[in-house]
């Protein structure tokens, strides 16, 4: 990507609260509790905790809740390890009562993301193993698929045996199985920028690229990231006319935006 233009480039991470909060916050009664997932969505982790500790009024969900309470936990301020260690356990609880239902299904995928990235001493391999695992369970469930997009950035980026070409063409093997339009763009951006950064491949990159937009990308940031990479990959490739057209596409869609300026200057060059 054009140097410029991968500085301005906003990030794309998903927040999987507001999902979780979507599978979960139907099943429990009350507004409160409803409220303490939307806390969770807007990263709001002290307020949702406050709310989830207090005994509700009337019977609902309690794994919901429970489970609420673990992801709480994650972000509590100030953070310790006592609260990320108490989170784990809501997790691992919750997991051993029921693997199979939202609760349990949603435990095992944070506890694999907290030994991937909230324990005070990561394991990766056993994050990858317990993504896999989800997924050989709940196939179908998109907690579940995300976990194989974690798998894939995890055999992308950590792995040391295979050449990285080889890692792509198996992280890519992955495709088939993400049945939710969500996850599937999201490994397609992953795989994009694999080819981008680890083998140098623009027109390999593109073609993941499309695909992302041919899905279509309803969170704008993620939108705008993969039509700026999209463009670049297509200028590298040759293709002027497909450059062209996403960059209109992007300053039309994001003409306030910190890139537009220099998306219009790039346009401008273009034969």
């Amino acid at each position: 990507m054009h140097p410029c233009l991968s500085r301005l480039t906003p990030g794309c991470a998903r927040p999987l609260a507001v999902l979780l909060g979507s599978l979960v916050s139907v099943s429990m009664a009350g507004a409160e509790p409803a409220e303490a997932f939307h806390d969770l969505g807007a990263l709001r982790a002290n307020q949702a905790y406050e709310t989830l500790s207090v005994p509700p009024a009337a019977p609902g969900d309690v794994r919901a809740t429970r489970l609420g309470l673990g992801l709480a936990l994650l972000n509590r301020q100030p953070r310790s390890e006592a609260n990320l260690m108490e989170a784990l356990r809501h997790f691992e609880a919750l997991a051993a009562e029921n693997p199979a239902d939202e609760a349990g299904v949603a435990a095992r995928y944070f506890a694999a993301r907290w030994w991937q990235i909230h324990a005070p001493q990561p394991d990766l391999a056993r994050a990858r193993r317990a993504y896999l695992e989800l997924a050989a369970s709940a196939p179908e469930h998109p907690l579940a698929q995300y976990g194989l997009v974690k798998v894939g950035i995890l055999d992308l980026y950590t792995a040391t045996g295979p050449a990285p070409a080889e890692r792509i063409q198996s992280v890519e093997a992955l495709l088939p199985r993400l049945t939710h339009p969500a996850v599937r763009r999201n490994l397609r951006h992953v795989l994009g920028q694999a080819c981008q950064v680890l083998v140098d491949d623009p027109e390999r990159a593109l073609g993941h690229y499309e695909a992302a937009l041919a899905d279509g990308l309803a969170k704008d940031n993620l939108h705008a990231d993969v039509l700026l990479r999209a463009a670049e990959t297509a200028r590298r490739t040759g293709d002027a006319r497909k450059a062209r057209i996403f960059l209109e596409v992007y300053v039309e869609r994001y003409p306030r935006s910190h890139a537009a300026r220099l998306a219009r200057e790039i346009l401008a060059s273009l034969p």
